[in-house]
């Protein structure tokens, strides 16, 4: 959820640090976005694991790669080609102008308000959840205890 909101009111800045060539603006932001993505995929696979049954495991790291490559597609080489004005002027239109078809601003308002449309209408999306885990760790709490024991157990080996 952060991720769209800090697309939706970066947008602006975001375009005017891109015409200025503000690099350390520009680099914190995308920053921001890496350190959330990243902080995004560790949740998503937690949350993966406990949604899929033992059998379908192995298809998360399948259906990520192909959603990672769908969206580096889709951020890369289509937002680059839409961003292009040569490329749009020679594609899609009769009368040359000066920018593409897409800037960034318009990129992040897309995209911004898509994250959130879809984390709300996860929140109410009803689960049953597959208990993957380890009998001994079902919680937090309990792996923090497990992780306890079993530091004790190796404690008590060395002595």
């Amino acid at each position: 959820m952060v991720s769209g909101l800090v697309m939706i009111f970066s947008r602006e800045s975001a375009d005017r640090w891109l015409e200025t060539a503000n690099i350390r603006s520009i680099s914190i932001l995308f920053f921001i976005f890496v350190l959330l993505a990243a902080t995004q995929d560790i949740a998503v696979d937690g949350w993966a694991l406990t949604l899929l049954s033992r059998e379908n495991i192995g298809h998360a790291s399948t259906c990520q790669t192909i959603g990672m490559n769908i969206g580096y597609f889709l951020s890369f080489t289509i937002f680059l080609a839409l961003n292009d004005a040569n490329f749009c002027n020679s594609y899609f239109r009769s009368v040359a102008k000066e920018k593409g078809i897409l800037s960034l601003s318009n990129y992040f308002h897309f995209w911004g308000w898509f994250y959130l449309i879809v984390t709300f209408l996860l929140i109410f999306k009803a689960e049953r959840p597959h208990h993957n885990a380890s009998p001994l760790a079902s919680t937090s709490v309990d792996l923090v205890n497990v992780a306890a024991e079993v530091l004790s157990m190796e404690a008590d080996r060395q002595n």
